[in-house]
C-alpha cells in the first residue's frame, strides 16, 4: 500500500480525441476491503487528472462514465503520492 492523492494519464499517440470525457476513480486498501469512491464525474481530456485527499491505496479502478462513442485509451498512468 502507498499513500496516494490522485492519478494522471494521457491518451496514447494516435488516439487523438479518444479519451473518457467523464470518468470515476475508486480505490481500495486491500484485496478484501470495500471500494471507496475518490473522484466522480471527472472531466477528461488529452491529459486527465483526478485528485483526492491522501489515502492508503493498493488498488485503483478508473471507470469511463461517458466517451465520444469510440474506443478510448490511456498511457503513462501516474499515481500521485
Amino acid at each position: 500500500r502507498k499513500n496516494t492523492s490522485g492519478v494522471s494519464f494521457a491518451v496514447p499517440p494516435g488516439y487523438n480525441l479518444d479519451y473518457p470525457t467523464k470518468f470515476t476513480v475508486r480505490t481500495r486498501a486491500t484485496a478484501t476491503s470495500a471500494w471507496v469512491e475518490r473522484a466522480t464525474d471527472v472531466s477528461g481530456g488529452a491529459t486527465s487528472t483526478a485528485l483526492w485527499a491522501t489515502a492508503s491505496v493498493r488498488f485503483v479502478e478508473i471507470t469511463c462514465n461517458f466517451s465520444r462513442g469510440s474506443w478510448w485509451g490511456m498511457s503513462d498512468l501516474q499515481v500521485r503520492a
